[in-house]
């Protein structure tokens, strides 16, 4: 008995001493900012100023604008990134300065996980750092230039062509339509739609995840871009414990997933070198650059601050397949995401949906097959519609590290600043996208914010969805040109409209992906008469 009142004795000191020194090692490092005479956000142990965010009391977005709204007036504040003090900056003007005009004193991202900590993960565009970073960029450049799109267009549209006729099944069987309304949970098609688009595009792979959605490819990316609680802590030891995590032994992916992807993406390298397949494409160009191919432009030496021997890229097969998944991470539940909050908005505002299915009418008329590239060009309403739709949502946040030291000088507001390399700085995007200063009454769905007689009044580095400067999305003219040939496919055959399972506003949910309480639910019914099957 006694020796079972010492063990539960000596587990209580130990507990008790653990908490005192975490206490007094959190004073500690509370004072970090104080220090410098900036506020300081408040705080937890472990968790930092995110500790809402892992706790559930907020989702990620609604969280992010609170911190912006609270710390705006300050321009510039300390708060701690779970374990590491970082700096949140809301000024515009200073934004510029970090993101473009001294982007050499900030070109890592902060939540980079280390390459050699992480077999695939830590080794894609977003993770990798300085001279590794900019030879990769500029590898996967060529992918996305104009000449590109308009090879990928033609896989996109035969991919929406297979959305719409699913559609028009769907909508023929009676027991899925009620009063002549097909009722649908948007995320769950895009979803299927963004596979499908990801695999012929990047994978050289064809799947229908419409007609089969238990492929495996769909279930892997699936596992594999689902942010859970699980998925969210290891990220976060990886953020701050890097080597720990590694020691352990511990993957941020699925395991299932990981498998699968590195299997396909291997055999499709070795496929292609045997027999000499070209496909132009991202797993292409990453071949060339291994096999010393790459050439590097002078001016763009000069844009990004990097010597010409950025070049000699050491390429192995993991970093092509570390490519490969962030291309997935980016480009699945985010487009996904993208284009559910588009049918949403448009279902709630008729009026927006009826003048950008007039516009889409009057340039290809009732069939969307006769869209070409340059056809998409030309409509300037659904490009304000796809700009509103990415103001309103916007990514929560965005990163940098400070890679040599760096002066912030002193404002009504805020002292000079000393930043310290190795130091990381936060923005919200979606706290200046939903800023009154700058979105009169953010709240409301307005394209007319991006029509030619407003755009000019935008404030610079107050509307930001795909970044800024030369570290900004790679894969911004992929995405938009994949999310506008969706809606014009979709909006030339159906018309959207609200129904019961509709949610009366946006409510963000506060899993760790983007998504609404209630879901994408939205009623579509053909624009033309179909034949109803018995």
């Amino acid at each position: 008995m006694d020796e079972i009142i010492e063990y539960y004795l000596q587990i209580f000191v130990i507990t008790f001493t653990i908490g005192l020194l975490t206490r007094a090692y959190f004073n500690y490092k509370t004072k970090y900012f104080s220090q410098k005479g900036l506020y300081t956000y408040a705080s937890f142990p472990i968790v930092g100023s995110l500790g809402p965010v892992f706790f559930k009391k907020y989702s990620f977005p609604v969280f992010c604008q609170m911190m912006y709204n609270d710390l705006k007036h300050f321009k510039i504040a300390g708060f701690y990134d779970a374990t590491k003090p970082a700096y949140f900056i809301s000024d515009p003007d200073m934004l510029r300065n970090i993101l473009v005009k001294d982007f050499d004193h900030f070109v890592d991202r902060f939540h980079a996980i280390p390459t050699d900590a992480e077999s695939f993960f830590g080794k894609n565009l977003m993770s990798l750092k300085g001279l590794q970073w900019h030879g990769v960029r500029t590898a996967l450049s060529p992918a996305f230039t104009a000449s590109k799109m308009k090879n990928m267009f033609v896989l996109m549209t035969e991919i929406a062509d297979q959305l719409v006729e699913f559609l028009h099944h769907s909508c023929r069987n009676r027991k899925e339509t009620i009063g002549g309304i097909f009722s649908l949970e948007m995320k769950d098609l895009w979803t299927k739609f963004a596979a499908d688009v990801i695999g012929t595009t990047a994978y050289g792979v064809k799947i229908n995840s419409l007609k089969d959605p238990n492929n495996e490819f769909l279930a892997c990316g699936k596992a594999m871009t689902n942010i859970t609680v699980l998925r969210a802590a290891r990220f976060f030891g990886y953020a701050c414990f890097p080597k720990l995590m590694k020691m352990l032994r511990i993957s941020l992916l699925d395991a299932k997933a990981e498998k699968y992807f590195s299997s396909l993406i291997r055999e499709t390298i070795k496929v292609r070198e045997e027999h000499n397949i070209v496909r132009p494409d991202m797993i292409h160009l990453l071949m060339q650059a291994k096999k010393g191919n790459l050439k590097v432009d002078p001016h763009e030496e000069d844009q990004y601050h990097f010597q010409r021997k950025s070049a000699a890229l050491d390429i192995s097969d993991d970093l092509i397949i570390g490519q490969a998944v962030i291309f997935f991470f980016a480009g699945f539940d985010t487009i996904s995401s993208v284009l559910s909050f588009v049918c949403y908005y448009l279902a709630m505002n008729v009026d927006v949906q009826k003048k950008l299915q007039e516009e889409i009418r009057s340039q290809i008329g009732e069939d969307a097959k006769k869209l070409t590239y340059e056809d998409i060009q030309k409509m300037k309403y659904l490009h304000m519609v796809i700009s509103e739709t990415l103001r309103s949502i916007g990514a929560p946040q965005m990163d940098r590290e400070c890679v040599k030291d760096y002066i912030i000088p002193a404002t009504d507001s805020s002292p000079e600043v000393h930043i310290k390399k190795g130091e990381g700085l936060w923005f919200s995007m979606y706290g200046l996208h939903h800023d009154p200063e700058y979105f009169p009454n953010p709240e409301k769905f307005d394209p007319e914010r991006f029509n030619e007689e407003n755009i000019h009044n935008i404030k610079p580095f107050t509307y930001m969805p795909f970044g800024m400067g030369p570290r900004n999305c790679i894969g911004m003219r992929f995405a938009l040109m994949e999310a506008k040939i969706a809606l014009i496919y979709l909006l030339a055959n159906f018309d959207l409209c609200r129904v019961e399972k509709t949610p009366e506003k946006v409510v963000f949910d506060k899993s760790f992906n983007l998504a609404i309480e209630g879901g994408f639910w939205v009623g579509l019914t053909p624009r033309k008469t179909i034949e109803i099957e018995k």
